[in-house]
């Protein structure tokens, strides 16, 4: 059946199954390396503390910034970066804390020594609230995971489900751990582009099951697993690749043109839906056959 199924479609996905795995656990391995190692990149949505981006009529340095920044000890620690290019006005300070009353006044002061500039926005977030917004996050991602695992069960089986969900957390895994390499910012933004992916996935992992369990009513005599699932994935290959990248193509317009403000949201959506198209392509059906042939060896070596 392996050699009808090339004939057919010419090519065998089940054939590299083993590779698609393999390449997957380096990426997630990888990542966890970065997040043990480095961590997260948390915002003050999650840590506490203020974010001020001010608007130059003129470029500056962040080395003049970080320069000013010295006369104020309690900014110690501060970030200071340019969003943008080398000619971008926009400088973003991330601090644990500014100063208050009079202090404040003269920190506007010596920034506007600087060049002149107006305040675009200033966000100041306390621990407290970071906490309470990380605990709302986990949260709702457990939610999303169960409500998920409950309706495939029912809708399919619990093989599916617990499918599903590894492909999910596959998924989670390999965007954290590239947020990490990349240092890219984790903030509330970050939690919905999450939420986002995962619905994005599942919906294009349970197109690919849809027509496995299809095939499965009309099963040939002697068909082996893996041929029925390669038959499956191709024929809605087409259609995952179509709807991936006109998703993508939409999503990068956001990313390029759409400012800087939700510029790290859309870049996780990127990710999320190239790793989303693949691994309900190559992870999901994967460790679905694997798993459906285990269970009639398993049966075997027993009997």
């Amino acid at each position: 059946m392996k050699r009808i199924t090339r004939a057919v479609y010419g090519f065998s996905f089940m054939d590299h199954r083993r590779n698609w795995l393999i390449i997957s656990s380096v990426i997630i391995l990888a990542g966890l390396v970065s997040l043990v190692a480095q961590g997260l990149n948390l915002g003050v949505d999650f840590t506490g503390g203020s974010v001020l981006e001010l608007d130059y009529a003129d470029p500056v340095t962040s080395g003049e910034v970080e320069e000013a920044l010295r006369d104020f000890p309690e900014m110690e620690g501060s970030q200071v970066v340019r969003i943008g290019d080398a000619e971008a006005p926009f400088i973003r300070i991330k601090s644990p804390d500014l100063p208050e009353g009079d202090r404040r006044d003269t920190l506007y002061g010596v920034l506007g020594d600087l060049g002149e500039y107006e305040i675009a926005s200033l966000d100041v977030v306390s621990p407290v609230i970071g906490r309470e917004l990380t605990r709302s996050g986990l949260l709702a991602l457990a939610v999303a995971l169960a409500g998920m695992v409950l309706y495939i069960t029912l809708r399919f089986e619990f093989r599916f489900a617990v499918t599903a969900v590894l492909t999910l957390m596959h998924d989670s895994l390999i965007t954290l751990g590239l947020f990490s390499l990349l240092q890219v910012e984790v903030d509330q933004a970050f939690i919905a582009a999450i939420l986002t992916i995962i619905g994005y996935s599942v919906n294009d992992t349970i197109v690919v099951f849809d027509r496995i369990r299809e095939n499965l009513k009309y099963r040939a005599t002697g068909e082996a697993v893996a041929g029925l699932v390669d038959r499956s994935i191709h024929d809605t290959l087409a259609r995952s690749m179509v709807t991936s990248v006109t998703t993508f193509a939409a999503v990068m317009g956001i990313y390029l043109f759409g400012g800087v403000s939700i510029r790290n949201f859309t870049f996780a959506l990127m990710l999320g839906v190239v790793v989303g198209t693949y691994s309900s392509i190559f992870v999901a059906s994967p460790i679905w056959a694997t798993w459906q042939e285990w269970r009639p060896a398993r049966a075997t070596s027993r009997s």
